[in-house]
Order: C-alpha cells, then sequence, then structure tokens
C-alpha cells in the first residue's frame, strides 16, 4: 500500500518504480475515476512500459442526487473497505492479468 498525498504533482518516479516491481495496481480514491487520480497513474505508467495492469476504483461518472454522510456514500458507491477488498479479490482471481512479475 502506497499513499500520495496529491494528485498535482503526481510522484510519477513512485509510480514507474511501483510499475517496475508490481505486475498489478489497484488505485483507489473518493473522486471520479475519469479525470481523478487513477487516471493520472494510468497516464504515468503508460508511460514507462512496463506492461503493468492497473484497475481503478472510485465514483463511476454518474449524475447522482444521494446524500449522506462519508460512511454511508462509500458503502453506496462501492467504496467502503470491505467492497475495496472485494474488487481486490475478484482481481486477483481473474484469469489473464499475470505479467510475470510479483504482485
Amino acid at each position: 500500500i502506497w499513499s500520495f498525498p496529491c494528485v498535482k504533482p503526481l510522484d510519477r518516479e513512485t509510480v514507474r518504480d511501483l510499475t517496475k516491481r508490481f505486475r498489478r495496481m489497484l488505485t483507489v480514491e473518493e473522486h471520479n475515476v475519469l479525470g481523478g487520480f487513477g487516471g493520472a497513474v494510468c497516464e504515468a505508467a503508460a508511460e514507462t512500459g512496463d506492461g503493468c495492469a492497473i484497475r481503478r476504483i472510485g465514483l463511476e461518472d454518474t449524475f447522482t442526487v444521494v446524500v449522506g454522510d462519508q460512511q454511508y456514500l462509500r458503502s453506496y458507491y462501492g467504496i467502503s473497505g470491505e467492497a475495496i477488498a472485494e474488487k481486490a479479490v475478484a482481481w486477483m482471481d481473474e484469469k489473464g492479468t499475470d505479467t510475470g512479475r510479483d504482485s
């Protein structure tokens, strides 16, 4: 687990190091998956050419009128701790995402 305190400027050197070390990365954010942290990581990773598979977890690009506290909204949008763990395990169980490096 790595923490990135900000999107801009993105720590591209760390992203590059991670794509060399791991065959898969999962980004998580309380933001729209389009134009957010995960997208920035994908852009930086694509430039490395290392073939690291990346999945983004965050808010889908939809309009909503749902309101509630943070815990409720995380659960509603599938970004609670439990939901993230389930998505990560499901992805690890998928076939065809192995690029030969440590996971």
